[in-house]
């Protein structure tokens, strides 16, 4: 990534209690499984993502200037969870897509995507192709693939090395819990460097 550029996610943070259990989940994931590890954090952290694109490192304030006023007129979000399942590597328990969760996402995206002034993710567009079709418009249209009708809200438990331990992995893996969020994280990254910042949302 350019040194004018920086790269800002966007996602729901997990409570405690529940991200001690999905921890020890991958913990016996990883006693099992290589991992490929590949996240814009540090360290694994569990989230659930809801947007990312990249901006121009000037626009930082103006980020979140407009995150605070949208934060202060949403509210949690509940997660309920239907199955777990992968995405390439990824293994991870997928949820509902509800009204609010979606509703946030689109002020989100509507809001924050005009301060990209259309700068796309390099790997966005070297492996354009490969996506699917509203996927690609997404990337065009707001910088990521996926929104809206191509988001599938998920908490991934590993990324693993060997793409043919997926199958084996999902059924060792179970996650039946429902839980609210009431905590936005943004991970601001810049080079090599990695800001975190948290945000309450209206209970």
């Amino acid at each position: 990534m350019e040194d004018n550029k920086i790269r800002v996610t966007f996602a729901f943070k997990v409570p405690s209690a529940i991200s001690e259990e999905v921890v020890e989940i991958r913990e016996k994931l990883l006693s099992e499984f290589d991992e490929q590890y590949s996240s814009e954090y540090p360290s694994y952290t569990p989230h659930i993502t809801v947007y990312q694109a990249e901006f121009p490192d000037k626009n930082e304030t103006k980020i979140f200037d407009v995150l605070q006023k949208i934060v202060k007129a949403s509210h949690e979000v509940t997660f309920v969870p239907t199955e777990i399942g992968s995405k390439g590597r990824y293994v991870a328990v997928r949820f509902e897509k509800n009204h609010r969760l979606l509703k946030f996402q689109k002020t989100l995206v509507d809001e924050l995507s005009p301060l990209r002034e259309n700068i796309l993710k390099k790997t966005y567009t070297e492996s354009f192709e490969s996506f699917e079709q509203n996927e690609q418009l997404n990337i065009q249209s707001w910088g990521y693939p996926y929104l809206f009708g191509s988001y599938q809200p998920h908490l991934t438990f590993i990324a693993l090395k060997d793409i043919e331990d997926v199958s084996s992995a999902i059924k060792k893996t179970k996650w039946d819990k429902e839980f609210e969020s009431n905590q936005l994280e943004v991970v601001v990254s810049k080079s090599s460097k990695v800001k975190i910042y948290q945000y309450p949302l209206d209970v």
